[in-house]
């Protein structure tokens, strides 16, 4: 099985918002070049384990942004990491 999506590079995402007290208590935002679209809050996959973050979508992320879409990647709490389950 391949795993290149995971290894894929990706700009820095424009900034990012802490919306709690846990590491992983992030979002990612890509914004358009020019006009700014609709909102996309892009939940990444990753079967809720610690290994698979929000960086495998930033490649996708970045390519919506592209396209005029406000691109949101929230990072979550996964098993394996700190307060995950």
């Amino acid at each position: 099985m391949t795993r290149s999506v995971l290894d894929r590079p990706a700009p820095e995402p424009d900034f990012t918002v802490v919306y709690g007290p846990e590491p992983d208590h992030v979002i990612d935002v890509r914004l358009p070049p020019a006009n700014a679209g609709p909102l996309v809050i892009f939940l990444h996959g990753g079967f809720w384990r610690h290994e698979y973050d929000r960086a495998h979508v930033g490649p996708l992320a970045t390519a919506l942004a592209q396209e005029g879409f406000i691109v949101a990647t929230p990072e979550y709490r996964r098993t394996g990491g700190p307060g995950g389950g």
